[in-house]
């Protein structure tokens, strides 16, 4: 399928998109494209099947990725989330908390991901701020987590609200730092997630500008 300029591929449940003349270049390999596409995902599942996941007091922070630096297969790895943000969800959370335990949990893998990735490849590395943290690059900026927030939603994601007998209650979720910042419409994150989390809407996240 091709779009103007973009040449568009669909295969086994991935869409590539490219510059057309790369094609008559030959500079895209396709079935490499789809090769690095199956490593990659085999790798993340990989992690995620051996992550181990709990509730903890986390005064600072929504979420944290703990890695095991001493293991060499890291079966000890865990993603926390925050005791008094999993209280406020009670027993049926509402869409916007969904959606922002979504993003949290990208946002710790894309940790546990570099994490592994040190492991496998910087065996030989003895520093440990350079084996196990995110390499600053244009891309990452030394911070995976919220690399991959920006990738998926153009910005980092907040949850502003309060607390109330221990239970953290979202007001509404902001889009903090990128360049459409505001409240992100609460009818977008409705149908995002009824529509079990489309991945086609995530570049057309809605916003509304805030006051200040």
């Amino acid at each position: 399928m091709v779009s103007g300029s973009l040449g568009v591929l669909v295969g086994d449940g991935v869409v590539y998109k490219y510059p057309k003349n790369l094609v008559r270049e030959n500079l895209f390999n396709v079935d490499k494209a789809k090769q690095v596409v199956s490593t990659t995902r085999s790798f993340v599942i990989r992690i995620c099947n051996k992550l181990i996941f709990d509730i903890a007091i986390l005064p600072d922070e929504y979420s944290e990725f703990a890695g095991d630096c001493k293991s060499s297969r890291g079966l000890s790895d865990t993603i926390k989330f925050d005791r008094s943000l999993m209280a406020g969800c009670d027993n049926e959370p509402r869409p916007m908390e969904i959606f922002f335990l979504f993003v949290k949990l990208l946002h710790e893998i894309s940790h546990a991901v570099i994490f592994q990735f040190g492991r496998e490849f910087l065996r030989h590395e003895r520093k440990t701020n350079v084996k196990f943290q995110t390499p600053k690059t244009h891309c990452l900026g030394a911070e995976a987590g919220s690399a991959m927030e920006k990738f998926l939603f153009g910005s980092a994601i907040d949850a502003p609200g309060i607390v109330q007998e221990d239970k953290y209650r979202i007001n509404y979720l902001i889009l903090s730092d990128g360049k459409q910042s505001g409240a992100i419409n609460n009818f977008w994150i409705d149908q995002f997630v009824y529509d079990a989390i489309n991945c086609s809407k995530l570049k057309t996240i809605e916003s509304i500008q805030l006051p200040w």
